[in-house]
């Protein structure tokens, strides 16, 4: 179809040039219908990564707020413990 054979017969080298150009343009237009949808791509994956990151921070302070909330329990229990052991040894005159 394209290569340099005989072109004795009229028309044959404008059939080729037509060809040529109707699979360059074919070829621009799947081009440019991949840089669409690589572009789309890129969009949904820089919001997914937004929201990820985001989820990702929410998640770290929640985090940061439980631990600071089980170290305050850990401490109100120490506290009631100790009361609790002090009432029993008032209770039993342990010295």
């Amino acid at each position: 179809m394209f290569g340099r054979g005989n072109r004795e017969e009229k028309g044959e080298g404008q059939d080729d040039v037509l060809a040529f150009s109707h699979v360059l343009e074919q070829l621009e237009e799947e081009i440019q219908t991949l840089s669409g949808k690589r572009e789309n791509l890129l969009n949904v994956e820089a919001a997914l990564l937004f929201f990820v990151n985001k989820k990702i921070e929410a998640k770290k302070t929640e985090n940061q707020a439980l631990r600071l909330e089980v170290e305050k329990q850990k401490a109100n229990c120490v506290k009631l413990a100790n009361v609790l052991n002090a009432s029993i040894k008032a209770s039993y005159s342990i010295p």
